[in-house]
């Protein structure tokens, strides 16, 4: 809930007649917001209108005549109150505003010594800054999931790799009918799925790698129309309300396609007996008063993809944990799904809002910066036919041994002289007792000894000559850390396939510039 809405709601619970009338008035004169007060006469009364979640802000008597407003205080924040709390506190007890702030209070006031000026900054102050609190506290789960799955990365990927890329050469040497190739097919369909988890756990902490093109939300839609009908199932009509002359967008289509998917899923599970679900796309500007309701948020033209579903609906108190990484209300039951769309939505600079009425329905809406430019031709080089095997010499270096083996054997298979060197110490000498020239050095960026771009530095010293090519496990972001940036490097992401590891392999060794092709491959 925003302070710079139209109308800050807020509750006072106080016994006193005449503190309720003072506040009303002085609410009243504020001249920069309008102000809707709602009184609450006892403790009982406070904690009800509480827990209905309506309020930008609650004004509580430090002294209520029954009850000490320390427990109203204790009991509100034990049953979830999201919006600040301020403590009204006598001028003659200056240990009230302490026992307070210690009790869970957002803040504290001297009753009786505020002007309407004064109270009405005081109030969008905190709830500014309980905003401003929770968006931090959001933020950094963020950065906890991003370092967990730092952490997990490379072990995970490295097994990924492993698994996936013995599947895929065993399956190349079973005929169509052998009984053992469904089994097979079934590993490898499971470490798919894998790779897409572990996707999604790195959208959540917007450490994913994006392949940023130009698109045209309209076709990615159009594209998924029926999919997404299927998604849904019979019961569930799709409407899809596209814009004509609808703007591009520089995003990653994989993403956007995730976040379309995840948004679809959430609606289909709110719509258990059946319903409708629009998605619409329009061109639209976001103004000074959007952009000060919605902190962060660059003014300008975007393009707005609704999803609209007739299901059950959400309380406010749902919504506002819709979109983190593990939800704390049972209610909304999402799992990652909105946590990443929100973190692909804030990593391709855009933003997302939520509209829900319990029993109404959800919508929500996404926008992303649009784009001044038209649809990127073909380069002269996209229709080239790359061919993918090799007679060169490939250095492999990565630590973990299966790894190891399985690249060795992939590259083999595709014509390629293999070296291997589990341990950093082991490359020297393979490079002085070679026979002939090593036209690449395929390196794991990340590695006990020394880190791969390091490796690669002392091996200049004993030869020029050679291409290096990257493999990683890691996020983009994890990646440059250890020293792997500039147009000249390229990076294979773990898990690969033999086909994606031998197309970018021949397009290093073919490259231009002697030292790589300059991107990153999935």
């Amino acid at each position: 809930m925003d302070v710079v809405e139209h109308v800050v709601r807020v509750l006072l619970v106080d016994d006193d007649q005449d503190n309720y009338v003072l506040t009303r008035r002085l609410l009243a004169e504020a001249r920069g917001v309008r102000f809707d007060l709602e009184w609450a006469k006892t403790c009982e009364e406070g904690l009800e209108a509480m827990e209905r979640a309506l309020y930008h802000a609650h004004l509580v008597d430090y002294n209520l005549a029954t009850e000490d407003g320390l427990k109203l205080l204790l009991a509100a924040t034990s049953s979830g109150c999201q919006a600040p709390i301020i403590m009204l506190t006598d001028p003659e007890d200056p240990g009230a505003a302490v026992a307070a702030r210690q009790a869970g209070a957002t803040d504290s006031l001297v009753k009786g010594r505020a002007s309407a000026e004064l109270l009405e900054r005081f109030i969008c102050d905190v709830i500014e800054r309980k905003r401003l609190e929770d968006e931090l506290r959001r933020t950094n789960k963020l950065v906890a999931v991003g370092r967990l799955t730092g952490a997990i990365a490379h072990d995970f990927n490295n097994l990924l790799t492993v698994i996936n890329g013995s599947c895929e050469i065993l399956l190349s040497t079973l005929w169509p009918d052998d009984p053992v190739r469904q089994e097979v097919e079934e590993i490898r369909e499971a470490g798919e799925r894998a790779v897409s988890l572990i996707q999604q756990l790195f959208a959540v902490s917007r450490s994913q790698v994006s392949h940023l093109g130009l698109l045209n939300l309209n076709d990615v839609l159009l594209s998924m129309a029926k999919t997404l009908a299927l998604l849904l199932g019979e019961g569930i009509g799709l409407q899809l309300e596209l814009a004509q002359g609808l703007g591009n967008v520089r995003a990653d289509r994989g993403q956007i396609k995730q976040v379309v998917m995840n948004l679809i899923v959430n609606s289909r599970e709110a719509m258990p007996a059946g319903g409708s679900l629009t998605i619409e796309t329009a061109n639209v500007e976001l103004d000074d008063e959007y952009a000060v309701a919605h902190p962060g948020i660059a003014t300008g033209p975007y393009v707005m993809v609704a999803v609209s579903d007739t299901g059950c609906g959400m309380t406010p108190e749902a919504t506002d944990h819709l979109f983190e990484p593990i939800p704390t209300t049972e209610e909304t039951g999402l799992g990652l799904g909105l946590a990443t769309v929100h973190g692909i939505v804030q990593q391709s600079g855009g933003h997302l809002d939520v509209c829900s009425e319990v029993g109404r329905g959800t919508t929500f809406r996404l926008y992303l910066p649009r784009v001044d430019e038209t649809e990127e031709s073909p380069q002269d080089g996209d229709n080239v036919v790359v061919h993918t095997r090799g007679q060169e010499t490939i250095l492999v270096v990565e630590d973990q041994h299966q790894v190891r083996k399985l690249v060795a054997r992939m590259l083999r298979g595709l014509g390629y002289t293999v070296l291997e060197a589990g341990r950093v110490q082991d490359v020297p000498p393979l490079f002085r007792t070679t026979g002939g020239p090593i036209d690449l050095v395929l390196a794991d960026v990340v590695m006990p000894e020394m880190s791969g771009p390091d490796l690669v530095a002392k091996l200049r010293e004993l030869d020029q000559g050679f291409r290096v090519l990257y493999m990683s496990g890691y996020t983009d972001d994890m990646t440059r850390r250890h020293g792997v940036v500039g147009p000249e490097v390229t990076v294979v992401s773990k898990p690969f396939t033999v086909e994606k590891l031998a197309k970018v392999v021949r397009e290093v060794l073919d490259g231009a510039n002697g030292k790589g092709a300059g991107k990153a491959e999935e």
